[in-house]
């Protein structure tokens, strides 16, 4: 492989990720600017290194494949396996979906789709973790299927502490890639001459070259790459006199585009080599030797001279995988070129060529081919393949694929009047729809759905309108459709189906709150038989007994109601009723019975396979750990939380990250890091016009604190009151805890009593219930021993600290403080001390001191950087750039850059 040309910066980027082991490297750039190339470096120190290195390709007319980069990555060299690593593989059964050949067994499927796609993503990663170290690296990903793209997402973010390498390149404004990107820009004027000198041989290249190159090229590799390839070939670019000249008569028959360069020279193929390329460029990634010699009407000897003349040329490469032959463009832009320029029949006739060249059971392919061949192909035959490839790309969660597939289908069973398949085809396109996200085309495919049938079918699809309208914000339409599901389901219809309605309807009211309205079903759904039915009344039991306050009634019914989900097997309905657990025992028994339970959800959750299941007991052990006062534990939960949203995809669990770090963040008195905190998760996560309870309530809570440390005891109070409505099932007894602290803080002493009493009355013995009683009501030494039982620990320093007990126990809560980074705590037992009279030694931050993400961001400021400047430069978004600032600001006690710059020339910091 040739030195890097031009490419200093990016050349350190490639080295820094390859050292770390691990990682992802995205590249971004223009058509032509090089990529490939900086990508195939990476591969190649990689592989150095001692890595395994994989590579596939998105390709032009590949979106419609499922998985198509990643099956030629992985796919051959999995079947190659030595035996000891061929048998780790039957840990992992969902592979067995998406490769073939492995010998694996089939998985037992889930009932939520995008739960088994979840799946699947963790078996791939967990393949990258068996095969490590190993780097892949998927070119041109904005040419693959979103499911592809969203699994290398997936990967990027979730095969931390494995020495796995990602890489990967796509065109800018092409594609949308949460991962930070390494933008790949055109080569500047030095850069340009040095590639010019690489292409000719070492030779230095005449100031007209360099000109015309700067004039036309505007600094592109490919563009220059082409250029002096073609000015060679027709004798215009020559040696004389010991160096290369351009002559003068020689007319620049380059345009400006970069297509246009290349459908140029390849106007200069012979027709046995533009044949070739032609009907590579329509095959794709089925273009193997058989197919393309087939459908290019080439005998066997005319195809093997147009493909050596063709890779002389450097338009054709030759891959051998698993003993098999294919072709391929040496450059996507060729093919693409290739593909554009044929005729529309003739664009028909070879993707019928080679649908005819190609086996049958290859039903992806082949729907690919027979959709592109358009009235040519037997419509019958299109019509059964694209439905079986639109079925085979739903087992394998790819929506996108499922898409193209199916909408190709319902066109052709309408024209062929096969009104007896349009029902199920559009109930499959409806579900392909919100596989890929799509959720408008999705509800408006439901609703279609819908109206060609009726019975439990209508009922089945009117219900995921329902819950994609909530989705979407719309909660009236949301409860409107989902009681049109209820009339359209039969008097008669099987108790499963009842069932499934109740399901939704108490999902939508509990993600609202609507508690008097869940537990009115509960007649309804216990006269139902099965253990479903048994979960479901056990959880609305739960329900009415929380909102009774009733705490042991509802632990007692929230087991009975686990205990039946797990009786169904259905790991969904198992999480549902699952979810008060952790609260009910913090309530009945303490912070340690608290985070016991919400360790076994998580255990419980991992063994499903689908890690979208893990965000509510990821949630639960962070609660536990905030009351418990382990907050270091909390704030990298928290922080892990935030990430595991964004691995998922999950909005939801993101907003809940971001606040639960700011709940901690208030805790620990800093309320300028707690505030920004709030704020983006406040703009992350909404569902108009009723937003989801638990997220109001959570972020509510924290409104709370951060009112009462601003001394704004008007707000703090109305939003406690809020918070402690009988109807807040999540969070009722903390948001009364958090009114009877607002009122005492305001001075209303009988009001905070009141509260109390509310307290000792939800259920007596409860040391977490108590201890915040005690303390409302002045009993200190009650309070601390009640903290003290429940698992309180940095409650029952506070209180400790109001008691002003010994020396000793000062020292205890100031190491504990300073354990936890609980500042504002650690402030409180420094000051009981001082009055004591002891001076305590300083781990406690300077005022003023900066962090060290802080400093870099300080440095980059005071060298004149902008915020977007600095985002790229540290790989950072501009939102966490300006965070920072803010931080910084606060820290210091500055407004403005000038000033910040000003710390940072004074401290030294450049």
């Amino acid at each position: 492989m040739s030195a890097l040309v031009g490419r200093a910066d990016e050349a350190a980027k490639i080295a820094e990720t390859v050292d770390a082991g691990s990682g992802a490297l995205v590249l971004r750039g223009p058509a032509g600017v090089g990529k490939t190339r900086l990508g195939l470096e990476a591969l190649s120190r990689a592989e150095a290194a001692g890595f395994r290195a994989f590579t596939g390709s998105g390709r032009p007319l590949g979106r419609g494949l499922a998985y198509a980069p990643w099956l030629e990555a992985l796919g051959p060299h999995l079947r190659g396996l030595p035996p000891g690593l061929r048998a780790r593989l039957r840990e992992l059964p969902e592979l067995s979906r998406l490769f073939g050949g492995l010998d694996l067994p089939r998985p037992e499927p889930l009932a939520d789709p995008a739960l088994e796609r979840s799946r699947l993503f963790e078996a791939v990663s967990r393949l990258l973790a068996v095969l490590e170290p190993v780097a892949v690296f998927i070119d041109d990903l904005q040419w693959a299927d979103d499911t592809s793209v969203e699994l290398f997402d997936y990967l990027a973010r979730g095969t931390a502490g494995h020495r796995v390498l990602l890489i990967a390149a796509h065109r800018e404004d092409e594609l949308a890639v949460r991962l930070p990107s390494l933008d790949v820009r055109t080569l500047d004027g030095d850069g340009s001459t040095a590639l010019l000198r690489e292409l000719l041989d070492g030779g230095d290249p005449p100031n007209a070259l360099v000109e015309l190159a700067s004039a036309r090229a505007g600094g592109l590799p490919l563009y220059l790459v082409e250029l002096v390839s073609q000015l060679r070939a027709d004798g215009s670019l020559t040696r004389s006199g010991g160096g290369w000249v351009l002559k003068p008569t020689a007319e620049p028959t380059t345009p400006q585009q970069v297509r246009d360069v290349v459908a140029t020279r390849l106007g200069t193929l012979s027709r046995p080599e533009r044949v070739l390329l032609e009907v590579v460029a329509v095959a794709g990634e089925a273009a193997t030797h058989p197919v393309v010699r087939a459908a290019s009407g080439l005998d066997e000897d005319a195809v093997i001279k147009a493909v050596l003349a063709a890779r002389d040329r450097g338009l054709i490469s030759e891959d051998v995988l698993a003993g098999e032959v294919r072709y391929r463009p040496s450059h996507p832009m060729y093919g693409e070129v290739a593909y554009a320029e044929l005729a529309a029949v003739r664009r028909q006739q070879l993707h019928l060529a080679v649908a005819e060249a190609l086996e049958d059971n290859d039903v992806d392919l082949l729907a690919k081919h027979l959709r592109g061949a358009g009235a040519l192909a037997d419509q019958h035959r299109a019509l059964a393949v694209c439905r079986a490839a639109g079925k085979h790309a739903l087992e394998l969660r790819a929506g996108d694929a499922a898409v193209q597939h199916l909408v190709a289908a319902l066109g052709l069973a309408n024209r062929l009047d096969r009104a007896d398949l349009v029902p199920e085809l559009r109930e499959e396109l409806a579900l392909a729809y919100d596989l890929a996200g799509r959720s408008v085309e999705a509800a408006d495919a439901w609703r279609a759905a819908a109206r060609a049938t009726d019975g439990v079918r209508r009922s089945h699809c009117l219900r995921r309108v329902a819950l994609l309208a909530w989705d979407n914000g719309d909660f009236a339409t949301a409860m409107s459709t989902l009681g049109s599901a209820a009339e359209a389901l039969p008097r008669d219809a099987a108790p499963e189906d009842m069932l499934r309605l109740h399901e939704t309807r108490i999902s939508l009211q509990s993600r609202a709150s609507l508690v008097p309205e869940m537990i009115a079903a509960r007649a309804e759904v216990a006269a139902l038989p099965g253990a479903r039915a048994e979960a479901l009344t056990g959880m609305l039991d739960t329900v009415a007994l929380l909102a009774a306050t009733d705490y042991p009634g509802a632990h007692a019914a929230a087991t009975r109601a686990i205990a039946s989900a797990r009786q169904t097997g259905d790991p969904l309905l198992e999480e549902f009723v699952s979810r008060p657990i952790t609260l009910i025992n913090m309530l009945v028994f303490g912070v340690d019975a608290a985070r016991t339970s919400a360790e076994r959800g998580l255990l419980a959750a991992r063994s499903s396979g689908v890690p979208a299941l893990e965000s509510s007991a990821r949630f639960a052990l962070v609660i536990a750990d905030y009351f418990g006062g382990h907050w270091r534990r909390a704030r990298e939960a928290a922080a892990d939380l935030v990430a595991f949203g964004h691995r998922v995809d999950q909005p939801r669990m993101i907003t809940v990250g971001l606040a639960s770090r700011a709940l901690v963040a208030i805790g620990a008195g800093q309320r300028t890091e707690a505030t920004a905190l709030l704020k983006e998760a406040t703009a992350g996560y909404t569902a108009g016009e009723r937003v989801d309870a638990r997220v109001r309530q959570l972020t509510g809570c924290v409104r709370v604190l951060l009112a009462r440390q601003s001394g704004d005891h008007a707000t703090a109070i109305a939003l406690a009151e809020e918070l402690a409505a009988p109807d807040a099932t999540t969070f009722p007894p903390y948001g009364l805890v958090l009114l009877g602290e607002a009122k005492r803080d305001a001075g209303d002493a009988d009001g905070a009593l009141a509260v109390a009493r509310r307290l000792d009355r939800m259920t007596p013995g409860s040391p977490y219930l108590s201890a915040y009683a005690a303390r409302l009501r002045g009993d200190l030494t009650e309070a601390a021993a009640r903290f003290e039982q429940a698992g309180m620990r940095i409650e029952a320093a506070h209180v400790r600290l109001d008691l002003a007990e010994s020396v000793e126990s000062l020292r205890t809560v100031l190491d504990l403080a300073e354990a936890e980074d609980a500042d504002s705590l650690a402030d409180r037992a420094r000051k009981a001390l001082r009055d004591k009279g002891i001076r305590t030694l300083g781990r406690e931050r300077p005022s003023g001191a900066l962090t060290r993400r802080e400093i870099e961001v300080a440095r980059l400021v005071a060298e004149g950087l902008s915020n977007a400047e600095i985002a790229e430069r540290l790989f950072l978004s501009r939102r966490t750039v300006t965070t920072h600032l803010q931080h910084a600001y606060a820290r210091l006690g500055v407004s403005s850059r000038a000033a910040l710059t000003h710390y940072v020339m004074e401290n030294g910091l450049l």
